[in-house]
């Protein structure tokens, strides 16, 4: 007789390794069978989010499912009783398992909208500062081009001073100049200390010419 296999999260992997069901019976439950189930259904939804589970984990969640299952029928037929039950037991947590699927995918598209909506937001502030802001800076506002995480530099107290133009940015100090470059250009270490390429840089992510 084939032994019964006990399910084990693959390392790093190991996300779901707090719903890992307990060593089953032998032969397997129905509880056990429905453990199995949950255990592969929650792999499943784990796949959702990027990074968090891999293929490996995945296949031996859906092996174990299986192999419990075939356990527990040990080559008979089910009892008339038993399709019943199952469906019955599964089905809330089917449809708790749908409704994070369906919340994942409107988060996606959500995240996706904000995405693409600060990147229009970028392009059109920048295009406003370096084509039309020299001709129209008397009737008009400046419009702040937002870092790439989105934020607006006036949200952050180390950014406060409004760039319009390359002479502000020539004004600004070593360290609020630092944090600009920070704010546009993150983890990049862009100019490294040094005065002329930085403000150069920050000429380039507001769209103005540098001087």
């Amino acid at each position: 007789m084939t032994p019964i296999p006990s399910p084990i999260p693959n390392p790093p992997f190991a996300n779901i390794a707090n719903v890992v069901p307990p060593p089953p019976q032998d032969p397997p439950t129905i509880d056990d069978v429905i453990r199995a189930k949950v255990y592969a259904q929650r792999a499943l939804v784990a796949e959702l989010y990027p990074d968090q589970i891999d293929d490996a984990t995945i296949a031996g969640a859906l092996v174990y499912q299986d192999s419990i299952l075939a356990a527990s029928s040990a080559g008979a037929a089910a009892p008339p009783w038993f399709g019943d039950a199952m469906k019955q037991a599964l089905e809330p947590i089917e449809k708790a398992l749908d409704d994070v699927k369906q919340r994942c995918r409107q988060l996606n598209t959500r995240l996706n909208d904000i995405d693409a909506r600060f990147d229009t937001n970028a392009l059109v502030n920048d295009f406003y500062d370096t084509e039309l802001q020299p001709h129209v800076r008397r009737w008009t506002p400046f419009v702040a081009v937002p870092f790439p995480d989105g934020k607006l530099p006036a949200d952050d107290l180390t950014t406060p001073t409004p760039l319009t133009d390359a002479n502000i940015i020539l004004q600004l100090h070593h360290d609020e100049l630092q944090a600009y470059c920070d704010g546009y250009y993150p983890q990049q270490g862009y100019g490294n200390g040094q005065r002329q390429p930085t403000t150069e840089a920050l000429c380039q992510a507001i769209g103005c010419a540098p001087v």
